[in-house]
């Protein structure tokens, strides 16, 4: 009888041992990352870019409504280009957060400290080369190695309109230096974005598709 009963008790010990691992693995596990455990640090940094895209998006917004009321429409039209394209990117960062299994959850704003309008075009300047030069190129070379190259497109979309905005932004804070009048700091201009993958153009004259994620010209997002 005793060689009956224990393997019984063995077998219904081993049963529990499981069902413990099992929920403590449910409760350990990080919230919101459901069956895709594995992306977790991607999707972190994901999460991080995203919250970091809302935020620009809704500054830079502010910005242009400032530089409006100091009457540099030209700089305005500029900071709302720029403030769509970080929308656009956001949008991209949450589907590929949600295309990992992840959640992404809006963070809280709050008002921008306003200065003038070419101080806030040096700040744009010099924040988006702090990320592009410390952080993106990080993000995009982990993804690459996970073997996630949707999500590494996706970023290097992201870090190219960055890149072209830096420039963009050097040339007008040039400009304003080399002019004297405060109402004409920027020469007019006319701005395209293109409305998948974010990228920021200042040319009248642009290709024919988006030379990122080729989404046809007539799609493009005009500011001027």
């Amino acid at each position: 009888m005793k060689r009956i009963i224990t393997p019984f008790i063995v077998a219904i010990a081993v049963g529990a041992i499981a069902l413990i691992a099992v929920y403590l693995e449910s409760h350990i596990r990080p919230q919101g990352q459901r069956n895709d455990y594995l992306w977790y640090d991607t999707l972190q940094k994901l999460n991080n870019l995203a919250r970091i895209k809302h935020r620009q998006s809704l500054r830079y917004a502010q910005y242009a409504a400032y530089a409006e009321q100091e009457g540099l429409h030209n700089e305005a039209t500029l900071l709302r280009a720029i403030s769509q394209a970080d929308a656009i990117q956001c949008q991209n960062c949450i589907k590929a957060i949600e295309s990992l299994g992840g959640v992404h959850h809006v963070p809280i704003s709050v008002d921008a400290n306003m200065q003038t309008t070419r101080q806030h075009l040096q700040l744009i300047c010099d924040e988006k080369s702090q990320y592009h030069s410390e952080h993106i190129h990080h993000i995009i070379s982990q993804t690459l190695n996970e073997g996630n190259r949707y999500i590494a497109r996706m970023l290097t979309w992201c870090d190219a309109s960055d890149v072209e905005q830096i420039l963009i932004l050097r040339h007008a804070l040039q400009q304003a230096q080399n002019t004297e009048s405060k109402a004409d700091t920027l020469r007019q201009c006319q701005y395209s974005v293109c409305p998948v993958c974010g990228k920021l153009s200042d040319k009248e004259l642009s290709t024919f598709r988006c030379a990122h994620c080729m989404t046809s010209h007539e799609e493009f997002l005009i500011f001027k």
